[in-house]
């Protein structure tokens, strides 16, 4: 290249006709080279070309003639100026990365090398462009263009920007044309963690309003149809619950507060469970539509009984035993095989107490006749049982009574004997005879239970 005359040669009185003209060709020449001068044509020869004669250098490849590949390690700098731009291209148009004269111009930062700026080679073909500047003794690239004449050159520079294959022109506008397309973020910005939706245009959003709840997730179920683990607010769900494994098991937990399960109809509450923590009591209760409590059964922590109240305000009641239902312990006593034969009496502890360990008498006392053998049985069979009022016969002399405290069941069984000894001191009608026909029950065939309740 043509080199400047140097500073202050042309404001020097001494210079003459003749070199004055020839700096002023050598300004011509270097504003030429700079802009106006058509390109040079370079052909690479063992990976090196020969100092550019213009801004613009047609590079072609040693074996063009054979229309082959080829590799430029290096450009001469003789009579090259520091901050001197050339501009370089391939000579073949039609070149790619992979067919024609494909120039490939090799990272290096010795002198006269090329110097790339992401450290990697650049291929020269097609229509791209490599601008260079002269720098200490090598050169320095300072812009690349890849032309776009085709995909491939559109995909080699999305590379260069670190945008690998992502297609920075085809911007998705709809969510029904948005295959092979970029989305882009709507008019809000998202957040870290945040569920993200597309909307009609194809944009990106928070919080899934493109389909009235969030996006469509499994089994293309809106996400709002799952259940969250953490969500403090009130959630449903409209089908049965059901555990496929050998434990079928729903737990209520909850710290601080009442751990339950509350029944609705058509989102009415009309019933609940639930555990009171503070004294580990568990309630069952109905409600009426207005929220009124109609009933309620608890299990009574302290106590292990099943207790019922009609109202709130009522007492709380015992149903039945939840601990030695028959041995006297409970709120439940059976004592059983009494004979029946007269003259026998005793007093038989039920052991009933309230909630303070106090003795407390039956509310209820119910003797029945057993028949343990049916022979001779009145028509009874061996099981059956017959409530019994202490009927006897004034023959006899016989007759039951029975009575409780708050200790024990009493029980006299009188007779003298009379003329009937064998019948025992019970009387009762005969299951298949006549109406008012009674017979006295044989000890051998039959005895006594008494059953009380607290």
């Amino acid at each position: 290249m043509t080199q400047l005359p140097g500073s202050g040669y042309l404001s020097d009185n001494a210079r003459t006709e003749g070199e004055m003209k020839t700096a002023l060709e050598q300004l011509h020449d270097v504003v030429a080279e700079i802009g106006s001068e058509a390109p040079t044509l370079l052909t690479i020869s063992t990976g090196a070309l020969d100092p550019p004669l213009s801004s613009m250098i047609l590079v072609r490849s040693e074996g063009f003639s054979g229309d082959t590949a080829d590799t430029l390690n290096t450009i001469a700098t003789t009579d090259i100026t520091q901050g001197r731009v050339v501009i370089l291209k391939n000579n073949d148009g039609t070149s790619t990365e992979s067919g024609g004269q494909t120039i490939t111009i090799a990272h290096g930062t010795s002198a006269g090398s090329i110097t790339m700026t992401d450290g990697s080679s650049f291929v020269l073909c097609a229509e791209r462009i490599l601008v260079i500047i002269y720098s200490g003794d090598h050169w320095i690239e300072v812009w690349r263009s890849y032309g776009r004449a085709n995909s491939e050159d559109a995909e080699a520079e999305r590379l260069s920007l670190g945008l690998g294959t992502a297609s920075v022109e085809a911007i998705a506008t709809s969510a029904g044309t948005s295959a092979g397309k970029v989305l882009k973020v709507g008019s809000s910005d998202l957040v870290a963690t945040e569920l993200i939706a597309m909307d009609a245009s194809g944009n990106l959003i928070a919080g899934g309003s493109a389909t009235g709840g969030n996006a469509d997730t499994l089994d293309t179920l809106d996400s709002l149809s799952f259940v969250r683990t953490d969500s403090g607010s009130a959630q449903s769900i409209d089908a049965n619950l059901t555990a496929t494994s050998t434990i079928t098991r729903i737990t209520a937990n909850a710290t601080g507060a009442t751990a339950g399960f509350m029944l609705q109809d058509d989102g009415i509450e009309r019933g609940i469970l639930y555990l009171d923590t503070s004294d580990g009591d568990v309630y069952l209760s109905t409600k009426s539509a207005g929220g009124a409590e109609q009933g309620a059964l608890r299990i009574n922590a302290l106590s292990s009984e099943l207790q019922y109240r009609s109202a709130p305000a009522s007492d709380w009641g015992t149903v039945s035993p939840f601990s030695s239902l028959v041995d006297g312990a409970g709120e439940f006593f059976e004592t059983t095989g009494i004979s029946t034969a007269y003259g026998t009496f005793d007093a038989i502890a039920h052991g009933f107490q309230d909630d303070d360990g106090n003795p407390v008498i039956p509310r209820l006392v119910i003797p029945v006749l057993v028949c343990i053998d049916a022979t001779n049985a009145n028509g009874y069979s061996v099981d059956d049982e017959v409530s019994y009022d202490g009927w006897g016969s004034s023959t006899n002399n016989t007759g039951v009574a029975f009575y409780a405290d708050d200790t024990n069941l009493n029980y006299i069984i009188a007779g003298s004997g009379g003329s009937s000894p064998v019948a025992g001191g019970c009387f009762i009608l005969d299951k298949l005879g006549f109406p008012q026909a009674r017979s006295g029950c044989n000890p051998a065939h039959w005895e006594m239970t008494i059953r009380a309740w607290k």
